[in-house]
């Protein structure tokens, strides 16, 4: 999605496409608020939220992602850039090179106390939940 915008495809001749998924990792975006303070809100109010928020949301925000890659995929191959896709091979050997990120992220949320391996698997069980929600949606 910044391709375009930071003029990537006029910079580098060369791009990467990561397969998969996930590629090499899963974005995602959180909108919250204390319960307590939203219940105080009037009524009307918490329309607004309910109305501007919730997985239907998250799914056109994905969706306009989606989007903004093609768009920069597009200025790329318009520009007579390279575009070479890696093989799936070579994505799971980057994916074995790079776990030590989340082991990382693992040891140092466990030294701040938190239950990092549930937070983990937590967060992976509902990024797989609501791809599956997403799938079954578009059919």
């Amino acid at each position: 999605e910044v391709v375009k915008p930071l003029k990537i495809h006029q910079l580098v001749k060369h791009h990467t496409e990561i397969p998969g998924d996930r590629g090499l990792y899963a974005q995602f975006f959180i909108f919250s608020m204390n319960k307590e303070s939203y219940a105080k809100l009037p009524a009307d109010l918490q329309k607004v939220i309910d109305n501007n928020s919730g997985i239907p949301l998250a799914g056109h925000i994905g969706e306009l992602f989606d989007e903004s890659e093609k768009v920069g995929k597009k200025a790329a191959v318009d520009q007579g850039n390279n575009i070479y896709a890696l093989e799936e091979a070579e994505v799971a050997k980057w994916q074995s090179e790079l776990k030590f990120v989340t082991d990382e992220w693992v040891e140092d949320m466990k030294s701040d106390g938190y239950e990092a391996e549930h937070l983990l698997n937590l967060a992976n069980s509902l990024i797989e939940k609501y791809e599956q929600t997403e799938q079954t949606a578009s059919k």
